[in-house]
């Protein structure tokens, strides 16, 4: 496994990771994403990929801004609290982290992303990602470990 940040502060440290995180994927590359919906939500997919599932297995995971801006959890709050038409400084998703855990046998879960529903003019489609990592550690690089919410 790879990691993208720099090692030197944690030179001579040991850490130990479960290798089977690697056996996970996002089941689409892009999922799309509206407002104004029942749940305020957009639900993500992950699957794990080996046939062994006989073990539980937690990865973490985080979205990224791209051209879409996040809040974190207070604000989003504060925001979804004030009626539709004065949501004007609300970005457009609640950022969002945690751990996925799946049982024993569990092939599948999801993450729900908060959405921002405001009545603003989007000129152009608005984006971001959710990665998976290491619970702990760094995010896994690769394609299948990310996924494009727009």
């Amino acid at each position: 496994m790879w990691s993208t940040g720099d090692l030197s502060p944690h030179a001579g440290q040991v850490f130990v990771y479960d290798t089977q995180v690697v056996y996970v994927q996002f089941s689409a590359s892009i999922f799309a994403c509206v407002e104004n919906t029942v749940d305020q939500s957009v639900a993500v997919t992950v699957h794990r990929t080996q046939t062994l599932i006989d073990q539980p297995l937690t990865i973490a995971y985080a979205t990224e801004d791209l051209t879409a801006f996040s809040v974190d959890v207070n604000k989003y709050t504060e925001c979804m609290g004030q009626p539709i038409t004065q949501r004007t400084q609300c970005t457009d998703y609640q950022q969002t982290n945690g751990l996925l855990t799946f049982a024993a046998g569990d092939r599948a879960k999801q993450i729900r992303i908060p959405i921002v529903d405001d009545l603003c003019y989007e000129p152009f489609v608005k984006e971001f990602v959710v990665r998976l990592g290491v619970p702990g550690g760094e995010a896994l690089v690769g394609g299948m470990y990310s996924t494009c919410i727009a």
